[in-house]
């Protein structure tokens, strides 16, 4: 073989390698005007949140799980209130569907002066057995 050719193949097969061996990292872009955080778990690769709070003191919370090869999903979601010192949950609201993906939209009306949160988690079922899950803390916001 010419040192040309072997040159170009070795060259391909290095590179080849050091695409295949690449870590990959979890992925955050934009949706909804708020943090999307896809991480990249054996089931689970979509795992969306957002919390807001309305100048009418309206507090919604979306949260949506998408995971490959699963029978059944479920998705927990927490407004916890800051008082006295320590978070608090006020709400929580739960979904569980049968298949790859789940999905909630709740609100619900919040007291002024004081720090709210979104507190998530997601679960990933085989048989009636977690196979995976996530969590998702929001930012704060004063209300």
């Amino acid at each position: 073989m010419k040192p040309r050719i072997q040159f170009a193949l070795c060259l391909s097969i290095i590179i080849s390698l050091m695409i295949t061996l690449t870590p990959v990292h979890a992925i955050t872009t934009d949706y909804l005007s708020e943090k999307i955080i896809q991480a990249k778990f054996s089931y689970i690769y979509v795992f969306q949140n957002k919390f807001d709070i309305s100048s009418g003191g309206k507090a919604t919370v979306e949260v949506y799980l998408l995971a490959n090869g699963i029978d059944q999903a479920k998705i927990v979601a927490n407004l916890q209130q800051y008082k006295n010192g320590a978070w608090q949950t006020i709400k929580t609201w739960s979904s569980i569907r049968n298949g790859a993906s789940c999905g909630l939209s709740e609100s619900r009306y919040v007291v002024s002066g004081y720090s709210y949160r979104m507190v998530s988690y997601g679960y990933a079922y085989i048989d009636g057995d977690i196979v995976e899950s996530d969590s998702y803390v929001s930012d704060n916001i004063f209300y």
